[in-house]
């Protein structure tokens, strides 16, 4: 325990019944209070929702209350009777006719959990100032980015109806951008997790988790005991499946497998599910695997609850091309793991993805796997064709209340074809080849949301004379909203990257990287969702670039990730929604979609 530190703070008798005082200490404001003859309280004089002095607050019954937004707090313990957060409370005592305050702060491990419950509490509440103001009290009481990012994979984990929500990758990838910011300042990103999750799950209660089940001793079996009871959504008997094994102590090396084979059955939720696992097992690489049941069983409840795109009755193409190419993947990962395999013709297939007809880019797939291609090639040409498709998004689209389709729906594509890379990536189940079918079918899919060709924007050649300025000048064309000027400036300071003789990268790169991720998290975007695509893509997009191979393809994901930056998002969909239920309604049609 921390020994006392007392200070003197004023005289008995120079405070009189029913007053009250503030006393400075260093950075602390302490008011101490006098309702009633022998009782004395100190707090803190600010009060925790906006800092108003309470101090200038009326006392009523051990219980001051702010006049600022009328919320009370008992004198005595610091409990919040009307409000949110506590206030702190200094002990006090009175020697030889002094009041003396103890000022020492509190232990952090005492303050933490109050602290994380008020925050919980916030995000349950939908309270936005209180989650900043939590999460930075628990920064500045010590708890590293990294455990208040748990903090809200938790909540996600805990509180999201059908399972794992956007608060997820935005909490881990919020943690990737706290890496520019010291100190209380990493709440900048961080914080938009819990917003996200504010918005999601609001005053949602906890979702019901089943029990484990002894998966029994053949981890392959259980696995295709897991595979049955997915495909037949059944929520609980697949959770206890997967506790179980949790809790017999299997680890990543055969829960993973199990999870993204999953994902490799059907085209899942709009690829949200394969991107929510990739973060999720990165993050439990880092964390331990220990914390896997609290959060891997709201990943399979999303996996469960989302939509099966290949089973919509319209896809009956996808579902026939999937079913054909099961039989054959065996054959393909072998032919594809070979050491001299050659890459795929990355141009070839980007463009028969975005321009071909399905049966074409699928005729390309299929024989490129047969005979035997890298598969980093495929994802890197699928990466390009989804950044191309971004670019060439049709704004019109998103700002027509008659269309389902707008902004968001195109930057999965991207996001999408990111994550099958990494699932890809040093795993050797052949059923994730079939990642390759989905992605490519769901890059192809947007195509009626492409501009025409005479409008699509022009692109630059020409390597930037100034960075500073053009830094400036994306940064001006994004806030206002101008696609071509923004990705002009973008496309010059990437061309001056290429040029640049500097290894690794340039610091170009690196500059073009830290003014994205700062506009990221600038509330040019407000709402939650939103900032959450904002995040995920500028996040994507540079891994992406840096994992393309040396060339002009490498500015694609960049590109696409500032055309969205730029573009006109109506971030308020009341005016669609409304539209949408007019026709369903009262006209009895159903919304219009273009893909």
């Amino acid at each position: 325990m921390t020994a006392p530190e007392w200070i003197p703070a004023l005289t008995l008798e120079t405070l009189e019944v029913g007053e009250s005082r503030v006393i400075s200490h260093g950075r602390e404001r302490i008011a101490v209070f006098h309702p009633q003859e022998g009782e004395l309280y100190a707090i803190d004089n600010r009060c925790p929702h906006e800092g108003y002095p309470l101090a200038r607050g009326s006392v009523r019954d051990c219980v001051v209350t702010c006049p600022w937004h009328n919320f009370k707090f008992d004198l005595r313990d610091g409990h919040c009777v009307l409000g949110d957060e506590q206030i702190r409370v200094y002990p006090l005592r009175i020697r030889a006719g002094t009041v003396e305050i103890d000022v020492c702060r509190p232990d952090p491990s005492r303050l933490i959990p109050r602290h994380r419950a008020s925050l919980e509490g916030a995000v349950q509440g939908g309270k936005l100032g209180q989650i900043a103001r939590e999460a930075v009290r628990l920064l500045e009481l010590g708890m590293t980015p990294r455990e208040l990012a748990h903090v809200a994979l938790r909540l996600d984990a805990t509180y999201a109806e059908y399972g794992t929500t956007h608060a997820t990758p935005v909490a881990i990838d919020g943690l990737f951008l706290a890496r520019r910011y010291a100190g209380p300042k990493a709440a900048l990103p961080l914080v938009q997790a819990f917003f996200s999750a504010a918005e999601s799950n609001l005053r949602m209660p906890p979702r019901e988790v089943a029990p484990a089940v002894d998966p029994g001793d053949d981890p392959e079996a259980a696995g295709e005991r897991l595979r049955e009871r997915v495909e037949a959504e059944a929520l609980a008997e697949a959770e206890g499946l997967l506790r179980g094994a949790l809790a017999r102590g299997w680890g990543p090396e055969i829960v993973e497998p199990w999870i993204l084979r999953l994902q490799a059955d059907h085209l899942l939720g709009f690829g949200h599910p394969l991107i929510y696992a990739e973060k999720l097992f990165a993050f439990l690489r880092e964390v331990g695997w220990e914390h896997a049941d609290e959060l891997l069983p709201a990943l399979l409840a999303r996996t469960i609850n989302s939509t099966r795109t290949d089973q919509i009755p319209e896809e009956r193409w996808l579902r026939e091309r999937m079913a054909e190419t099961w039989p054959a993947l065996g054959a393909w990962a072998a032919a594809c793991a070979r050491e001299d395999a050659p890459a795929i013709d990355r141009e070839a297939f980007a463009s028969a993805v975005l321009d071909g007809e399905r049966d074409a880019w699928f005729g390309l797939l299929r024989d490129a796997l047969a005979a035997g291609v890298r598969l980093e090639s495929v994802a890197d040409a699928l990466v390009l064709a989804a950044s191309e498709r971004l670019l060439r998004f049709d704004a019109a689209v998103d700002g027509d209340p008659a269309i389902q389709e707008g902004w968001l729906d195109v930057t999965h594509r991207l996001t999408f074809a990111s994550a099958v890379r990494g699932a890809l990536a040093g795993r050797r189940d052949p059923a994730l080849l079939m990642l390759l079918v989905q992605a490519a079918f769901f890059v192809h899919g947007a195509a009626p949301l492409d501009l025409a060709v005479g409008d699509r924007l022009e692109r630059a050649c020409v390597a930037s004379e100034d960075v500073a300025r053009d830094l400036e000048a994306m940064t001006s064309a994004i806030r206002r909203h101008h696609g071509p000027d923004a990705v002009a400036a973008a496309e010059r300071l990437l061309v001056a990257d290429e040029v640049a003789e500097v290894a690794p990268e340039s610091p170009v790169l690196a500059q073009l990287e830290a003014t994205l991720e700062e506009l990221a998290v600038s509330d040019l975007a407000t709402r939650p969702i939103y900032v959450a695509h904002w995040i995920k893509l500028c996040v994507a997009a540079f891994a992406e670039a840096r994992a393309l191979p040396p060339g002009p393809g490498r500015r694609l994901p960049i590109l696409a990730c500032v055309r969205f930056f730029a573009g006109p998002v109506q971030e308020n969909r009341g005016r669609g929604l409304v539209h949408d239920a007019i026709r369903f309604v009262v006209d009895g049609k159903v919304p219009k979609t273009l893909t």
